[in-house]
C-alpha cells in the first residue's frame, strides 16, 4: 500500500477529496512524510484521542523534534504528557488560565480590533491575514501574557518556524534558521520569567510562575517550554480560524448577511467553521500496544497522525458534510481535540473570532478576493497564506 503524500501538489491544493478516499477506502493508511499510520474517520479519531493508555501523546515529540532540531522545549509540555504527568500540570496550569483572566483581556482586544478594523476600512483592499488577522491575534496573545509590543511581529515568525518542522528538513539552511531561532526564543522566555519570578504582576506568567499545587510549582524549564506552546497554539489556531472565516463568507454572500442580520449567530458560525475548515488538520500519537482499529492492527509503536479534519467531514457523524450548513446540529466537532488534551485555549479563540467578526460585520457588508490565495500548509496546520481582500462599507 504506497503511502499518501502530503505536501504533494494536489493535496496541498486540496486535501478533503484525499480525506474523503481515506474514510472510505483507507482508514488506517500509511502517509508520508515520517511515516506515520493516518486514522481517518470521526469514531476511530474519538477513540484515540480519549484513550492515552493506548495512544500516547509523545507521538508529538516523534513528529516535532526529529534528531535534525534537537531540542524543542514546546514539546516538553502537557502537551506530550499523559495522564498522571498531564493531569497534574495541567492542573498547575488551569490555577492562571482562569476564565477571569480572559476576561480582563476582553476591552484590550476589543479596542485593538477597533483599530484594524479602523485601517481596514481606511484601506479598502488589504491583504488579510498579515494587517488584520496576524496583528490581532499576536497583540492579544501579548497582552494576556503582558510581553513587549515590539515583539509581536516576531511571534508569527516564530510560530511559522516551529510549525514548520518535518521529519526531514528541506535544506541544510532552514535546520540552521530553526535551531537558531529556538536558542533565540528560549533566551528571551527565560529572561521574561525572570522578571515575573522577581516581581510578578497581574498577567498569566506572573500567575503561573506562583501556582501551587500539592507544594509544587512549574519550574523555570516548564515555564519556558509552556511558553513555547503558547506561541504556536495561540498564533497559528485563531489566525487561520478568522482568515478561513473570512473566506467563506466571501464564498457564501447568503450566509454573509444571514449573520450580519442576526449577530447572535456569530458563535454557530464559528462552531461550523472549526468543523468545516480547522486550522489544526492533524495531532500525534503513539501506540503503547497493538490495538486494533478500523479492522487493522495498529502494531506497538507505530506513530499515529489523527486527522481532525477529516473527521469533521464524516458523513458518518455529519450529514452532507461538505456542505456549510449555519443551522447544523450535530457540533460534535473536534478541532479543539477532546479528552484530556481538549485545548486549553480554546475560550481565547473563540473570544478573539467573535469579537472580530462582530466588528468586521458591523463595519462591512462584504469582502470580495482581489487575487489567488496561496495556502500555508505543513504537518499539522492548513490556511491561507494571504487572503488578498477588498472591503465594501456597510
Amino acid at each position: 500500500m504506497d503511502p499518501i503524500n502530503l505536501f504533494a501538489p494536489e493535496f496541498v491544493a486540496d486535501p478533503y477529496p484525499f480525506y474523503a478516499s481515506m474514510r472510505t477506502h483507507r482508514p488506517i493508511c500509511p502517509v508520508e512524510p515520517g511515516g506515520f499510520l493516518a486514522i481517518s474517520r470521526h469514531a476511530d479519531v474519538m477513540s484515540v484521542l480519549k484513550s492515552p493508555d493506548r495512544f500516547s501523546s509523545a507521538g508529538f515529540i516523534s513528529a516535532f523534534e526529529p534528531e535534525w532540531v534537537g531540542h524543542n522545549p514546546g514539546l516538553h509540555t502537557m502537551l506530550s504528557m499523559d495522564p498522571p504527568a498531564h493531569t497534574k500540570n495541567r492542573n498547575l496550569i488551569s490555577r492562571a488560565w482562569l476564565p477571569a483572566a480572559i476576561a480582563r483581556t476582553e476591552p484590550t482586544i476589543r479596542a485593538l480590533i477597533e483599530r484594524l478594523a479602523a485601517r481596514l476600512e481606511h484601506e479598502g483592499e488589504v491583504e488579510f491575514v498579515s494587517e488584520f488577522a496576524t496583528p490581532l491575534t499576536a497583540g492579544a496573545l501579548g497582552q494576556f501574557l503582558a510581553l513587549d509590543p515590539a515583539l509581536y511581529p516576531q511571534f508569527k515568525t516564530w510560530s511559522d518556524t516551529l510549525t514548520s518542522i518535518t521529519p526531514v528538513p528541506p535544506n541544510a539552511e532552514h535546520a540552521q534558521a530553526v535551531r537558531t531561532m529556538i536558542k533565540e526564543m528560549e533566551a528571551y522566555f527565560g529572561s521574561v520569567i525572570d522578571e515575573r519570578m522577581e516581581s510578578p504582576g497581574e498577567d498569566v506568567i506572573s500567575s503561573l510562575t506562583q501556582a501551587q499545587l500539592d507544594g509544587e510549582s512549574l519550574t523555570k524549564d516548564q515555564l519556558i517550554a509552556f511558553m513555547f506552546l503558547l506561541v504556536v497554539a495561540g498564533i497559528e489556531t485563531t489566525i487561520h480560524l478568522l482568515s478561513k472565516s473570512i473566506l467563506t463568507l466571501t464564498k457564501h454572500p447568503d450566509i454573509l448577511q444571514q449573520v450580519r442580520g442576526d449577530t447572535a449567530l456569530i458563535p454557530r458560525f464559528i462552531e461550523e467553521i472549526l468543523r468545516y475548515d480547522p486550522p489544526i488538520h492533524n495531532l500525534f500519537r503513539q501506540a503503547t500496544r497493538d490495538v486494533e482499529i478500523a479492522g487493522s492492527t495498529i502494531p506497538a509503536g507505530s506513530l499515529v497522525m489523527v486527522m481532525l479534519a477529516a473527521a469533521n467531514r464524516d458523513p458518518d457523524q455529519f450529514p452532507d458534510p461538505n456542505t456549510f450548513d449555519l443551522n447544523r446540529p450535530n457540533q460534535a466537532h473536534v478541532a479543539f481535540g477532546h479528552g484530556p488534551h481538549f485545548c486549553l485555549g480554546a475560550a481565547l479563540a473563540r473570544l478573539e473570532a467573535r469579537l472580530a467578526l462582530e466588528m468586521l460585520l458591523s463595519r462591512f457588508s462584504s469582502f470580495t478576493i482581489v487575487d489567488d490565495i496561496p495556502w500555508y500548509h505543513t504537518l499539522s496546520v492548513r490556511g491561507p497564506a494571504r487572503l488578498p481582500l477588498r472591503f465594501v462599507g456597510a
